[in-house]
């Protein structure tokens, strides 16, 4: 995911992660999913803008970033 501040500082967060597991694709369970989600990151780590990013879909355990509810369901997807 690539994130951009206020003075177009740039910076790419490669595997994000939120309390020990991965950033799910959801903002909220099963709610708000993609770019909100991204975009609840990049601000949580003082950045603006997501300005981009990617999903893995890798099966590991997620962290929803604003309820902290972990997914373990076997879909679970990770945005990088």
């Amino acid at each position: 995911m690539i994130a951009h501040t206020a003075h177009t500082e740039t910076r790419t967060f490669n595997n994000p992660m939120v309390e020990g597991y991965g950033l799910d694709y959801c903002r909220e369970w099963a709610a708000n999913c993609g770019m909100p989600a991204a975009q609840a990151y990049c601000e949580s780590q003082g950045y603006d803008l997501a300005t981009d990013f990617r999903v893995v879909e890798d099966h590991q355990k997620t962290r929803v970033i604003e309820t902290g509810q972990v997914c373990d369901a076997d879909y679970s997807e990770v945005h990088y």
